[in-house]
């Protein structure tokens, strides 16, 4: 299959990760910005008063991770270098501008960083929403969502152990009939595995439905594999990136 579809998938590729200045159809590295250290979701190009924009950085990382495994499965190491070095990359920058420490922030001031989470990041300011609502789950939420492999290293410890109490007590109401209390459970098993399989355990089967937002991106075969797969947590995780080193 792969041999069949390979140039098919590769047009994906070089049209979000093109590393070739001489390409003649694709611009290169159409969403990343190297000086900034992350990705644009509409493009280094982008029409808005206020700059570019990013608001899922994890999706981002999602992204360049799958190139990464892309290049892997076809046994070919420059894809697969380029997915691992803009997945670095993002992540790195999702530790200091999405996921942030309360307080003495490195690279925010306390006023903005108290929420501990990033919504939109714009060239020129920061916002506490999304495009889609301003609720503290949905700004969780979509700062780690989908809850994949490359999570291992995008959602550290300390960062996930500060949050899960505010993304447990806000996930009602619609927060569970769009299944997004899926991703409680699934960010809690960073932290408290079992806590995390008894979260699971009352999930009804409709927040896995393909008619709501977030059960269309989940399976309940993949929540409880990431459930049982947690490694045990580490007292000492002081260092988000040591894992990327």
């Amino acid at each position: 299959w792969g041999k069949e579809y390979c140039d098919f998938i590769l047009l994906l590729v070089r049209d979000v990760a093109n590393p070739s200045h001489d390409d003649e159809f694709f611009p290169q590295y159409r969403h990343m910005d190297f000086y900034a250290g992350h990705s644009w979701a509409g493009g280094i190009f982008q029409p808005f008063l206020n700059g570019r924009n990013q608001e899922s950085v994890s999706e981002a990382t999602n992204c360049w991770y799958s190139i990464a495994v892309l290049g892997d499965a076809l046994g070919d190491e420059r894809i697969k270098d380029i997915g691992l070095s803009l997945y670095a990359m993002e992540t790195h920058a999702a530790h200091e501008y999405w996921q942030l420490h309360r307080q003495d922030s490195p690279t925010l001031p306390n006023a903005f960083t108290k929420n501990g989470v990033s919504g939109i990041l714009w060239s020129n300011l920061i916002q506490y929403q999304t495009w889609f609502g301003g609720t503290t789950w949905e700004l969780n939420g979509i700062q780690m969502l989908p809850f994949t492999p490359a999570s291992e290293f995008l959602l550290p410890q300390k960062w996930v152990d500060q949050q899960i109490g505010d993304f447990q007590a806000s996930c009602t109401g619609q927060c569970v009939t769009d299944g997004w209390i899926s991703l409680v459970c699934m960010a809690q098993a960073i932290v408290d595995q079992e806590g995390a399989w008894r979260c699971a355990q009352k999930l009804d089967d409709s927040v896995y439905s393909p008619y709501t937002a977030e059960g269309n991106g989940n399976s309940k075969t993949n929540l409880l594999h990431w459930i049982a797969t947690r490694p045990i947590p580490d007292d000492d995780d002081d260092d988000e990136d040591d894992v990327l080193v």
